[in-house]
């Protein structure tokens, strides 16, 4: 009797356990959603200051520079590169904007050649809906969304600053605990790898497309190198995104299905070389990196996608230092008992 009272007691234990780790993710969703606008800029701006903590305690250690010196130049060169981009993008957008006529009507042109052909087979496609489909591109939502990135950039460098003279009250060379190591240890490692393979696969793409003289051949190779960070998703979304712009040059011809082959091929080449430079650094099973990319992509949108596989990594680290959190930081890693 007294045998079935204990496990009742444990099991109702677990039960209020499980329900109010189950309240607090819920609950931590919406006040992730709700603070959004700067949430996002902070944890950019934290990771990459964590990418950056190294090298400075680097350049510090081997110029003998004064460490406000180091900071100050770290601190300007990353506002004058994130207005850089931000710059080269607007101009391009300009540009794709400019010439959105352009690409509309031939859009409609294709659509149109698209109907008389299925009808020769038998099949009927409303040609008036694809029309106003194509017509009704919402070609400025991504200007807009251009303007909201640029201010983002804004955000990241204030944190950036405010993360930088909070590093000099310590000094270049404090000690962090070993589980603020470890975070910091896995996130600069895969942040760093992430940079280096996600540049040779956009410049591998911008060399293609501006091979064959494809319009907007540089962006897209800016977009891959973006689009690289997202897990899986990203990859497919950088091969399928140059594809109208393909089309409208050259038809649907021989040099098409080479230029899209050519794309494909650089996106599994980096598929297969990625794993191997990355090793198990991140220590997440791939089914925990879709949930992941699938749950940060519903509170934080297309930013949640990029920041998926570093913040699920820190969740990850931490969880694995408690015991009572350690088999969710096992079952992460997939590595079920």
């Amino acid at each position: 009797m007294k045998e079935e009272t204990h496990k009742k007691i444990i099991t109702s234990a677990q039960v209020n356990s499980v329900s109010l780790a189950i309240l607090a993710l819920v609950a931590g969703a919406f006040a992730l959603e709700f603070t959004r606008f700067v949430a996002i800029p902070f944890v950019v701006a934290l990771l990459i200051y964590t990418v950056l903590a190294p090298v400075i305690r680097y350049l510090t250690r081997k110029t003998k520079l004064p460490h406000a010196v180091i900071v100050t130049f770290l601190f300007l060169s990353l506002t004058a590169l994130f207005a850089l981009t931000a710059v080269f993008i607007g101009n391009s957008v300009g540009g794709f904007i400019n010439g959105a006529d352009i690409y509309r009507d031939k859009l409609v042109t294709a659509a149109d050649w698209a109907v008389r052909t299925a009808e020769n087979y038998n099949i009927r496609i409303n040609g008036g809906y694809i029309d106003e489909v194509v017509k009704g591109l919402p070609v400025f939502n991504f200007v807009r969304g251009v303007i909201t990135l640029t201010g983002s950039f804004f955000l990241v460098a204030v944190f950036l600053l405010f993360f930088f003279a909070g590093s000099g009250a310590n000094g270049p060379e404090h000690k962090h605990n070993r589980t603020v190591g470890e975070i910091q240890s896995k996130i600069s490692f895969y942040i760093s790898a992430k940079i280096v393979t996600s540049l040779a696969t956009g410049l591998a793409v911008w060399i293609i497309l501006a091979a064959f003289k494809v319009e907007l051949a540089l962006m897209f190779g800016v977009i891959t190198f973006l689009l690289n960070f997202i897990p899986t998703l990203g990859s497919i979304i950088a091969v399928i995104l140059p594809m109208p712009v393909i089309f409208l040059q050259y038809d649907l011809g021989p040099k098409f299905i080479f230029i899209m082959a050519l794309l494909a091929a650089v996106q599994v080449i980096m598929g297969i070389i990625e794993p191997k430079v990355m090793g198990s650094v991140t220590d997440l099973h791939p089914v925990t990196v879709i949930v992941s990319l699938v749950f940060w992509s519903l509170i934080w949108g297309v930013a949640g996608a990029f920041l998926a596989v570093p913040l699920t990594s820190v969740i990850q680290v931490i969880l694995s230092k408690f015991e009572f959190t350690k088999p969710f930081a096992e079952l992460m890693a997939g590595r079920i008992a």
